[in-house]
């Protein structure tokens, strides 16, 4: 019994290793080609959360264990390096060694607190408490990532409006003043009316 066991662990690391290391040339190359990275992220906890909960369910199937643990191990892994991608794409110098201690030691207290999490819910929910416990990290990881990107959409709306805003008032004021519309306005606010005016004169 004892053999079987650990002839299972080993089988199951086994296909997880082989898709962490087979799959990561692959999302190198999505990786390369997205232009935020972070909606990347988000797919890989998803599919990280539909593999854990499927995992109690597909302890009877060798085969289909074997596709789920081979895509699941190389979606964990990507969850890493596009995520050390995605800080070098964002920051530089500095920031960017920064971000990269600060990365790697969030990183290391994963390490030190998911077998605590999974073990003490293994303790409490049996076996299926492996799959349970991993399967609320993803969805915690997935909840974070997904309002991330709401948030930062939300910024780059309010900064549209506000722009926008802006522009409708400066109208107003040069229609109230009795004065044309400038056809570009600057960072300060001034128009090129006399650059305008210069070179009809010409």
């Amino acid at each position: 019994s004892t053999r079987k066991e650990s002839s299972a662990a080993s089988d199951v690391y086994k296909r997880q290793g082989l898709g962490s290391v087979a799959l990561q040339i692959p999302i190198g190359l999505v990786s390369d080609r997205v232009r935020d990275r972070r909606h990347l992220l988000l797919l890989f906890a998803l599919v990280g959360l539909a593999g854990s909960l499927a995992l109690p369910f597909l302890s009877l199937n060798w085969w289909a264990m074997a596709a789920v643990l081979f895509v699941w191990g190389g979606v964990v892994a990507g969850l890493y390096t596009v995520g050390l991608a995605h800080l070098g794409s964002r920051l530089s110098g500095a920031d960017l060694a920064s971000a990269n201690a600060a990365f790697i030691f969030c990183y290391s207290i994963g390490m030190l607190v998911g077998p605590q999490w999974i073990g003490g819910a293994m303790d409490i929910f049996g076996s299926s408490g492996f799959a349970w416990s991993i399967a609320s990290m993803f969805a915690a990881y997935f909840v974070f990532m997904a309002f991330r990107l709401a948030k930062t959409a939300e910024e780059l709306d309010f900064a549209a409006f506000t722009s926008s805003v802006r522009r409708k008032c400066r109208r107003w004021v040069h229609r109230s003043a009795g004065s044309p519309i400038p056809k570009r306005i600057d960072r300060n606010g001034q128009g090129n009316h006399d650059q305008d005016q210069a070179a009809q004169h010409r």
